[in-house]
């Protein structure tokens, strides 16, 4: 065996990891969509890292990768990275890719990609209580801007994400809630016409929002997109459908419907045909897609997004209308190593 590794070793040509990744994502350009080249990119940008850090990999040429490697830095990715199972596997899976094109330009032996074990999911796992990766949700994001901009289906999923709203605060909303020129949303609690906020009055608050989202709502508003209707109630609801206002089903049904991977990629990672799948073919099957989350979930991972991100937890509690405990308890999916280095940027102001 030692024999037949260092006659591997020979055949190989020295490369930096991040020069090979580079040359990797050069070669799918033509080949994928912007969408899965960026997130292809991302996940790899984890292996690099990892490779460079002299504490972690110090890996300075592929050809020294070995399978040991590969396993070391997928315990440090579930370990230090805060990710979830899901994530996880998407990352093994993007890496044992990348691993294949490394060995046809002779940067690593062959035999290494089939030593990259990819994690098992349970039934459970991947699928509605899940949450998306932030590089993720850009992609779907700018899908609809192409493809769906200011449809019903992109403000909700827009809401969802920027706002941290609830699905039944994003029902909720009237046209009088957005003020275009205070760029803001009011948020009201309103039980007597059919559209209460889950924690009540305590849940009436303003948001503010960005200048882009305030367009899209803009337009929204202005499309042939919205249906001109009133509710049984006599108001003007924002999100609309032929009936007047979406039921929270409905709402529902536009974030399932957004969330499919092959709607952003064309490629489905349960190999599934899509021209056969229902659930890639029509919306209303989109649940049954095993990748997609509802809102409940595209809410907690806009959270853990912007904690990620270092929003402070006051500011988060105050817009997402959640309490710190519970959002400690349910929403927060850092790893206590992500949550001390975060920490440690302001350790300059007591020095």
């Amino acid at each position: 065996m030692v024999a037949v590794r260092e006659e591997q070793m020979s055949d190989l040509i020295p490369i930096a990891p991040r020069e090979a990744v580079e040359l990797y994502i050069d070669d799918i350009q033509a080949g994928k969509s912007s969408a899965t080249v960026r997130s292809h990119e991302s996940r790899l940008s984890h292996f690099t890292q990892w490779c460079e850090d002299p504490d972690l990999g110090d890996i300075e040429n592929m050809n020294n990768v070995t399978g040991r490697h590969t396993h070391r830095f997928k315990l440090w990715r579930r370990n230090e990275g805060g990710i979830n199972r899901v994530t996880e596997k998407t990352q093994i899976d993007t890496l044992r890719v990348f691993l294949r094109f490394a060995a046809s330009i002779d940067a690593v032996p062959e035999d290494l990609p089939p030593k990259v074990l990819s994690p098992t999911l349970g039934d459970t796992e991947g699928a509605k209580d899940e949450m998306l990766d932030g590089d993720v949700v850009k992609g779907i994001l700018d899908h609809l801007a192409k493809y769906r901009y200011a449809s019903p289906q992109h403000v909700a999923v827009v809401l969802l994400w920027r706002c941290l709203l609830r699905r039944g605060a994003v029902r909720g909303l009237d046209v009088k809630d957005f003020d275009p020129d205070e760029l803001s949303l009011r948020i009201a609690h309103r039980p007597e016409t059919d559209t209460p906020l889950k924690n009540q009055g305590a849940g009436e608050r303003y948001v503010a929002l960005r200048e882009s989202t305030a367009a899209l709502l803009d337009d929204y508003l202005a499309s042939g997109d919205r249906w001109a209707k009133s509710d049984e109630h006599g108001r003007q609801p924002l999100l609309t459908t032929r009936y007047g206002r979406p039921h929270v089903t409905t709402i529902q049904s536009y974030v399932y419907g957004a969330t499919r991977p092959c709607l952003v990629t064309n490629e489905c990672p349960h190999d599934r045909e899509i021209d056969e799948c229902d659930a890639a073919a029509q919306r209303m099957h989109a649940s049954q897609c095993p990748s997609t989350i509802g809102p409940h979930s595209l809410r907690r991972s806009a959270i853990t997004y912007w904690l990620n991100n270092d929003v402070p937890k006051n500011a988060i509690v105050e817009r997402a209308n959640v309490q710190q405990m519970t959002l400690d308890r349910h929403y927060d999916e850092r790893s206590e190593r992500r949550k001390m280095e975060q920490r440690r940027k302001f350790l300059h102001r007591f020095e």
